[in-house]
């Protein structure tokens, strides 16, 4: 499996990653497929890993990722007053204790898990036993997944969906596909404006309208057919990576891209960039000097995840 599978036989980057994403005949990796493979070699039970897979629109094609699409925007859609309302209500008072805070800045401690943690309640409350689960469960695209891993989480997925009425699966897909790019992305891209401007008050970095750092730098597609992509040949068949966020290519190139493309562009962009927006007010209100701190990155294919992530802040 690649976004939990094999190596890929080509790797397009930049202009020919865009070409073959909107290429005729590209499909979608099929996650729940190479499941299935691994059910039929092993005769283990993941059916409920698969009916997972089979909700995220990220691993669809067609008609069936039209219609799962469609549904998952309207769960999205149901709460997202509250989301915001949340969000607002979060850096509100991230404001207040940043106001008398000096020294290390633990960023995914302080910022990207609890504004991850804020999203998530509103989109499924009261299911609080369930959420180490819940994070742990884009670990089933990682290839590097061993399969004792693979057949717990699924034991315990199975438990979670028991009784769950139809929806539930939905608001559970948003929440899979959202964890990791964004709580991620949020911490790298403050570590970065913090290494490209070291030692300067918040208010005077030129803050980006977009993320400029991303969790999630390329996806995997499924060549139909024969083809080139901006010159560079793939064939029928084929599992094909295009890379589409990288710190070679142009920032707004990055910018454009950072969402995904087509009918493929990422559900949660609206509520990313809502956060992103407050991101920026909180830079423009504050007197606060930055400067990096220690950070460590671990890859969790297709991630690119922050282990660690911290800066320093002093008075201004």
């Amino acid at each position: 499996m690649t976004e939990g599978g094999a190596t890929p036989a080509v790797v397009l980057w930049e202009d020919a990653a865009l070409d073959a994403l909107g290429a005729r005949g590209m499909q979608a990796f099929s996650m729940a497929d190479a499941y299935r493979d691994m059910v039929a070699k092993t005769g283990l039970d993941l059916s409920a890993t698969i009916r997972l897979l089979d909700a995220l629109p990220v691993f669809l094609s067609g008609t069936v990722h039209k219609q799962q699409r469609r549904d998952m925007a309207v769960a999205y859609a149901a709460g997202k007053t509250e989301q915001e309302a949340a969000v607002l209500q979060f850096f509100d008072q991230l404001r207040g204790r940043m106001a008398g805070q000096t020294g290390t800045w633990d960023v995914l401690a302080e910022l990207a898990h609890p504004i991850w943690d804020t999203l998530r309640r509103t989109i499924l409350p009261g299911k609080e036993p369930w959420y180490d689960l819940i994070d742990q469960l884009p670990d089933l695209f990682n290839p590097k997944t061993s399969l004792r891993k693979r057949v717990k989480l699924n034991d315990q997925l199975t438990q979670m969906l028991q009784g769950e009425a139809p929806d539930f699966l939905n608001r559970l897909s948003l929440v899979v596909l959202g964890a990791r790019p964004l709580t991620h992305s949020l911490a790298l891209s403050v570590h970065a404006l913090a290494q490209a401007h070291p030692g300067c008050r918040l208010r005077d970095i030129p803050v980006p309208d977009s993320f400029p750092d991303s969790a999630l730098r390329f996806v995997d597609r499924v060549a139909g057919q024969s083809d080139t992509a901006n010159g560079c040949p793939y064939h029928a068949g084929e599992r094909v990576r295009c890379v589409t966020f990288d710190e070679s290519y142009d920032p707004a190139w990055n910018a454009r891209n950072l969402y995904g493309l087509g009918a493929h562009v990422c559900l949660g962009r609206p509520i990313s960039q809502f956060i992103w927006q407050q991101v920026q007010g909180l830079f423009a209100q504050s007197d606060k000097i930055i400067f990096p701190d220690v950070i460590e990155i671990e890859n969790r294919e297709p991630f690119r995840l922050a282990a660690v992530c911290k800066v320093r802040l002093c008075d201004g």
